[in-house]
């Protein structure tokens, strides 16, 4: 199943695939936005994600956010938490000190600063279909690994939230989880400083944008233990790194801290639960197991019906005995719980269930196994013709989508009829 070609195998090829990608999401961004309007850009969610920046370095005033609950003692909190904020800090302060140098409105919002939204989406997303790709090739022809990752982008809606929504968390988020769950099997095979060091600031990440994601931290714990003597020696390797596990908790905490410093400067709490100033919660005795995954509100099997590949793969590859499958079912289950248990189980206006797109990374390698599969019972002209219609239905609903698809006026009568069009080439929509 390893590679076979120099050339899809050279660092060079790898880099140059990134770069495809980055350029093609850049121009899908471009196109999607052709009047470059600020408040679709980077309106609501996205912008609870982007405020802490423009607060920061051009208003200096973290109190009082644009898009935040008002406390009691006057203060603004912002529900949303600073990771996405800082994987976009590089590309904001290019923005900033460029509209300052060629004289440009220096607000956060001007043009610049949404060109610069666009490259951070596109250079996330190149950076974790990289990844993806590098891993899937350890396992499998450089063939399968590069349609894997090309359909699942293009498939599901990944791509909605690379190239349109371009200021919501989830691609910043597949990026992490997609070099997180490339890098562990280094970091468990040799725990250096460095190593350590990516593994630690990786998760840590990936917690600050989405607390409940830190249920991925299994993947380290677990990966390639199969039974009990396996558990034993994953316990014996970290007790005999705790100098370096010591360094991966101080890592962390300085990189949380500047959150609860966030959290101690607004509410006088170093820590909170801004949701509950909402009475925002979950409700884990009464999951909408069901809905969340095939309810016309944003279903995620629904909307990216192409992801059943990937769980039928899942499965396969788990009774199969396949390395890690097991642990990565367990992950899924877990997701799929957290996100059915919570009060608003289908997200909100969203492109299909939007708190698994981060979690198509770890679905990558059973869509290759199922591949692969189906290339050896010679099933794969009937894949890619199913496939090929999938990808085309996506494309053509993230181009007319027009939020709120939920609520009480979005009904399957409605989601049949704007499927019937989208389905029929040339049929206004």
């Amino acid at each position: 199943m390893a590679s076979n070609s120099p050339f899809l195998s050279s660092g060079k090829s790898n880099r140059l695939l990134a770069l495809v990608f980055f350029v093609f999401n850049y121009i899908l961004a471009l196109f999607k936005h052709p009047g470059m309007n600020p408040l679709k850009i980077m309106g609501q969610d996205s912008l609870g994600y982007y405020q802490f920046l423009p607060a920061l370095f051009i208003k200096g005033d973290l109190k009082h956010l644009p898009w935040a609950t008002v406390l009691e003692n006057g203060n603004h909190l912002s529900l949303f938490h600073i990771g996405v904020a800082i994987l976009e800090a590089p590309f904001f302060l290019v923005a900033h000190l460029s509209s300052i140098a060629f004289g440009l409105e220096a607000d956060g919002h001007s043009v610049l600063y949404l060109h610069a939204l666009f490259i951070a989406a596109s250079f996330y997303l190149a950076l974790g279909l990289y990844f993806s790709y590098k891993l899937l090739k350890s396992q499998f022809k450089p063939s399968l690994a590069l349609t894997t990752v090309v359909l699942i982008y293009l498939g599901s809606n990944l791509v909605f939230y690379s190239a349109k929504d371009v200021g919501m968390s989830h691609v910043y988020s597949f990026f992490l989880f997609a070099s997180f769950i490339y890098c562990t099997p280094g970091f468990l095979a040799n725990p250096n400083w460095k190593n350590s060091s990516i593994i630690s600031l990786l998760l840590t990440l990936i917690i600050l944008i989405k607390p409940n994601n830190g249920i991925l931290l299994f993947y380290v714990l677990l990966y390639d233990v199969r039974n009990l003597q396996g558990l034993w020696t994953r316990f014996r390797f970290f007790q005999s790194n705790m100098l370096k596990i010591a360094w991966m908790i101080l890592l962390a905490a300085t990189t949380i801290f500047p959150q609860l410093l966030y959290w101690k400067t607004v509410t006088g709490d170093w820590i909170v639960y801004s949701y509950g100033f909402k009475d925002e919660g979950f409700n884990w005795l009464a999951p909408e197991l069901w809905n969340v995954l095939f309810s016309h509100q944003n279903g995620w099997l629904l909307y990216s019906p192409l992801m059943v590949f990937a769980l039928i793969g899942l499965f396969w590859g788990a009774v199969k005995r396949v390395s890690n499958f097991g642990l990565t079912g367990l992950i899924l289950l877990l997701a799929w719980y957290i996100f059915a248990s919570w009060w608003n189980w289908w997200f909100g206006a969203a492109y299909g269930h939007r708190a698994f797109v981060e979690y198509s990374a770890l679905l990558m390698l059973p869509f290759a196994f199922f591949l692969e599969r189906i290339q050896e019972k010679h099933l794969s002209k009937w894949f890619y013709t199913i496939s090929g219609i999938l990808v085309f239905i996506n494309i053509r609903m993230m181009s007319v989508y027009h939020p709120p698809w939920d609520g009480p006026d979005w009904t399957w009568s409605s989601f049949l009829e704007l499927l019937q069009k989208v389905v029929y080439i040339g049929t206004p929509l």
